[in-house]
């Protein structure tokens, strides 16, 4: 506002000064260049010293560090570049170096902030004394694409604050920020923002309005702003094709994923996977499989397809398919596509497919604890807990020692002379349990009254059988289900 009040005070000035003829007076001209530059207005500035004859070493410094101090580092040194015709001072240097560092903490920022270092990039940033757009921008990114959209938002308000000229680049780094909040409220303000500088029609602007409109739940926005384009690129239309999936609209999504290919342009991997987890929310078995198997001819399944793929098949009780798709994966099948296949077998109570699921599971992530609960989970539904276990091969006595002082802690299981591991175990340092299995469960006893919460999940091997270990909410004593 002041510097809105200062530049037309200062306008009027010039005026009077041009009506008197003393405009292109060298003392008046510099104090011109110099007060528009204060107020922030380069293009008015320039003017001025564009209509200068002859520039003289002031002139060239007033503008140089103008720019600097406006936030336009790289233009700076442009105009450092083409000065031939007047010879450059000490504060003229001095004005350059200033546009170098400038850019220089941009880059580092950025660096920092490409590498996951957001609180490294944060405290260069924070450390810079004369800020340009760059750097404002690649900070506002930083802090949007490591999750934190709030602080991002907070930043890119401070800049318009200050007087910064907010550019293509600048609203896009915003426009991420305010999609990882998801809120329409922030969104709607930036639109209106870019909409009053006329960046509306900018292909990756108006891609992160769409996007934007879409995160925050409003498909039928997205599909405006879309629709006014003259020609969206392939990236508006999977940000589109998204906003519908994320609404659950499966027939907006196959109606805009067929005109897109329609319109000459090829659908990515994040295209299909966005009509694949349409399929899977909608229970379109059939539809998913059409569109995966066309799409093989033309875009190569990432594993996240076929996990999604998964999910489709196991919602329809397809599970031995399921299985199948697991096992056609053209990477090595990671723990998320057997979990995916165990849920799906704990909702349809089928403990043969869960079992031999679990099984390749365990090959892959022994130690990671939802495998054994959602196993645990599908014999307690089946009705099938210890059906077939047979006491003569239970251990008569084991005993748990938890060793360390951390919160998570790994546990050494001695059972009839076999050595075993724990994964995601918790527990107390010096902990002792002693339990005696029976063919439908163990009761476990602790050497202390601890109420701690605990989970357990091991798997003990002996010749014959393994049981799966689970112990839950416990005090002195507590349950301990266990399946072959």
């Amino acid at each position: 506002m002041v510097k809105a009040e200062s530049l037309g005070t200062g306008a009027a000035l010039h005026s009077r000064a041009f009506k008197s003829g003393y405009d292109t007076d060298l003392s008046v001209a510099n104090a011109l260049v110099d007060m528009y530059l204060n107020c922030g207005s380069l293009a008015d500035a320039r003017k001025v010293f564009d209509g200068m004859t002859p520039q003289d070493p002031v002139s060239w410094n007033a503008l140089i560090l103008g720019y600097v101090t406006n936030g336009e580092a790289e233009e700076a040194l442009s105009i450092f570049e083409t000065n031939s015709s007047c010879v450059s001072t000490s504060q003229t240097f001095c004005a350059a170096l200033k546009a170098c560092s400038s850019l220089a903490a941009s880059a580092l920022v950025s660096f920092y902030a490409k590498c996951g270092s957001i609180r490294d990039a944060w405290k260069v940033f924070q450390k810079v004394r004369l800020h340009d757009a760059v750097s404002w921008t690649v900070m506002i990114l930083g802090l949007a694409e490591s999750g934190q959209g709030e602080l991002s938002l907070q930043l890119f308000h401070q800049m318009r604050a200050q007087g910064y000229k907010t550019d293509a680049p600048t609203f896009v780094a915003a426009l991420k920020g305010s999609s990882s909040v998801g809120a329409l409220e922030p969104l709607k303000g930036i639109h209106a923002d870019i909409s009053r500088c006329g960046l509306e029609d900018d292909p990756v602007v108006a891609n992160g309005i769409v996007d934007g409109y879409g995160k925050a739940g409003d498909a039928a926005k997205a599909q405006q702003v879309f629709e006014s384009l003259e020609k969206p690129y392939a990236v508006a239309w999977t940000s589109v094709i998204a906003a519908h999936s994320h609404d659950g609209d499966t027939r907006m999504v196959f109606k805009l994923f067929d005109e897109m290919q329609d319109e000459g342009l090829q659908p990515d991997g994040i295209a299909l996977l966005y009509v694949l987890t349409a399929c899977s929310h909608g229970g379109l078995v059939h539809q998913a499989k059409r569109y995966f198997m066309e799409a093989k001819y033309g875009v190569r399944p990432w594993a996240e397809h076929y996990h999604c793929m998964v999910d489709v098949l196991g919602r329809a009780n397809e599970l031995e398919e399921a299985v199948e798709m697991v096992k056609a994966m053209p990477c090595e099948a990671s723990g998320v596509a057997w979990r995916t296949v165990l849920g799906a077998c704990k909702q349809w109570k089928n403990a043969a497919v869960g079992k031999l699921a679990f099984d390749l599971l365990v090959e892959v992530e022994a130690r990671h604890e939802a495998g054994y609960l959602l196993m645990e989970a599908i014999y307690a539904s089946s009705g099938n807990i210890s059906d077939e276990f047979e006491p003569a091969d239970a251990p008569a006595v084991l005993k748990f020692l938890w060793h360390g002082t951390e919160t998570r802690n790994v546990a050494s299981i001695m059972a009839n002379g076999i050595q075993s591991s724990c994964a995601n175990a918790y527990g107390r340092p010096e902990t002792y349990f002693w339990f005696t299995p029976t063919p439908s469960y163990a009761r476990l006893h602790a050497s202390n009254d601890s109420k701690d919460y605990t989970r357990l999940c091991c798997v003990l091997h002996s010749s014959r059988i393994r049981w799966t270990i689970i112990v839950s909410r416990w005090t002195a004593s507590a349950h301990i289900s266990f399946f072959r």
